[in-house]
């Protein structure tokens, strides 16, 4: 992402999403199926591809334009947030091992920061 965003993080993201939909697409032709997922919940998987788009974008942004130290640490949050909000929203059970890692995680990140 870094070295394609030198010339545009805007191309360089829309060239990443654009690839990984395109392949989804296909594999969903070919078995003919969207894994279950009811019609409903669309319109939420479409907001959460936009927000994944634009968190890749600004990350894209940011190793160009500010402080790719403060950028990294920030987007290694991004396994732990996802794993807190699935635990908070969807009542996911996380096993000890998995609040380990959080918690390694958030010490392993404090201490690159520091």
């Amino acid at each position: 992402m870094a070295m394609g965003s030198k010339d545009s993080s805007l191309l360089t993201m829309t060239t990443m999403r654009v690839t990984s939909v395109s392949i989804a697409a296909l594999i969903a032709l070919r078995y003919r199926s969207i894994g279950g997922i009811p019609a409903k919940t669309l319109p939420l998987l479409i907001f959460i591809g936009i927000a994944d788009f634009l968190a890749n974008f600004t990350i894209g942004i940011a190793t160009t334009k500010g402080l790719v130290s403060i950028t990294m640490v920030l987007g290694s949050l991004f396994p732990i947030v996802t794993s807190v909000m699935a635990f908070k929203f969807l009542h996911e059970r996380l096993h000890r091992v998995q609040y380990a890692g959080i918690v390694f995680a958030i010490l392993g990140i404090s201490l690159i920061s520091i």
